[in-house]
Parts: structure tokens; sequence; C-alpha cells
């Protein structure tokens, strides 16, 4: 085996055991990390990246289930808005410059981050129960459908977004949030990886990649996920959460510059 191909398979697997356990999937370092590698055109890297994210969340969402720590309803309610979001990333990411959606990108997650941080240092509690109102629902849908346009046009999982609806909007303990996310995301990236079916010419070359890719980010995720669940404690997993939002925000300034 050729070492740079080890090195991706080696680099994917790490991504994975890590992101399992906090509700991403992953992507925003399985795109740049094919990139870097040279490894095939833009549009075929994002749905390759959509092929390793669905895998990550699959064994992730896997594992939070075997430990009742998925909240279903809200899963699903996410995934009615981001899917069709996905749908619409697919067409925009096709076809246009990125360089907008990079600055929203990096403005969104910087100060959601900020916010996590803030409360994490101060030890304020999010997941604090209280009524979920019509608003609540409104700002989830608008959110979930724009993290959805994000998972397709990035090849991301759009769990930067799932993550803080579930802790700040519908009060989800972190845990039951990571579980929940990761579920959604297998979901929304099915979404986008249907509608690349259908879009993207070289699909079939996306396949097969994701085929010999998939399963390593699945065993990484499987193996991190359960460590995880049973070792990890709420504030390390917000502040492992936290530290990868700053790190994807700068990575979209980086692209904004470049």
């Amino acid at each position: 085996m050729e070492p740079a191909l080890l090195a991706i398979l080696l680099l994917i697997f790490l991504i994975a055991f890590v992101y399992s356990n906090i509700g991403l999937g992953g992507g925003m370092l399985f795109t740049p990390l094919l990139v870097a590698f040279a490894f095939a055109d833009k549009d075929t890297i994002v749905c390759i990246s959509l092929f390793l994210v669905m895998a990550t969340s699959i064994a992730a969402a896997y594992n939070h289930w075997r430990g009742n720590l998925i909240k279903y309803r809200y899963g699903l309610l996410i995934a009615a808005f981001s899917i069709p979001g996905s749908i619409t990333g697919v067409f925009i990411g096709l076809r246009i410059h990125y360089s907008i959606f990079y600055l929203l990108f990096a403005i969104l997650v910087f100060t959601v981050g900020t916010k996590m941080l803030y409360d994490t240092l101060r030890n304020n509690n999010a997941c604090v129960e209280r009524k979920i109102t019509t608003k609540d629902y409104i700002v989830v849908a608008l959110i979930s459908y724009f993290s959805g346009i994000i998972s397709a046009i990035f090849g991301v999982g759009g769990g930067v977004f799932n993550v803080p609806v579930l802790l700040y909007i519908l009060s989800c303990r972190t845990k039951e949030a990571s579980g929940t996310s990761s579920f959604t995301i297998c979901l929304t990236t099915l979404g986008g990886i249907l509608t690349n079916a259908l879009l993207l010419p070289t699909f079939s070359t996306a396949s097969v990649s994701a085929m010999f890719l998939a399963p390593v980010a699945f065993l990484g995720a499987l193996i991190g996920s359960r460590i995880g669940i049973k070792k990890l404690k709420e504030k390390p997993l917000k502040v492992i959460f936290i530290s990868m939002l700053f790190l994807a925000g700068i990575q979209m300034v980086w692209k904004f510059l470049g």
C-alpha cells in the first residue's frame, strides 16, 4: 500500500474516532484531508466526504442508541428541514462561488462557539428543562434548513449547528445532543448523496472511492463512540466540541481569504 493512501486511511480513522463523540460527522476534516492529498476534483471530494460522514454517523448513532441517548422526535424535526436544505445545497454547490458561504459559516460557528465557551467557563447549564415555544420551533426549522445547505456544499454533516440547537433550544444533555445529531446527520447526508447521484457526473467514481474509505470511518467511529460514551464526561465533551467549532471557523476564514 502506498504511504499516501495509508496516511489517508489512518487520518480518516482518527477523525471518525474523535468526531463520533461530539455529534459531528467529521466532514470539516474529511474534505480538506482529501483536498490536501489531491484525491479527486472538488465536487467528487465533497460527495466522498458525505459518504464518510454518513458512515461515521451511522456508527455513532448505533452506539448512542444502545445507550438510550437519542431523542428521535427532535432528530426527525431537524431532519425534516435539513434534508430539503441538503438537496438545495447540492444545486447551489454545483453552480456558485463559495466565498459568501465561507464567511457566513465562519461568523455563525464563531458566534456559537463563543457562547458555548462562555457558558462552559461559567458552568452555566444549557439543558435546563423549559417549555419549547412556537418561536423556538421556527428557529430550529430555519437553522436546520441552513445546516442542510452547508452540509451539501462543504461535504459536512451539519452537526456544528445541530448540536447547539439541541443543547440551547431543545434542552438536551450533551451526550443526548451528540447522539441525536448523529442520527440526524445519517438522514441529512443521505439526502445529499441521493441528490448527487442524480446531478454529479462523477458520482460513480465517488461511490467506488467511498466503498473503500467508508468502512475505515465506520470502524473508527464505532470504536471511538463506544469508548467516549463510557469514559467521557459532559464538560470534556463540550470542550472538544467548542474546539472543533473554532477549528471549523478558522478553516472557513482561511478559505474566504484565499
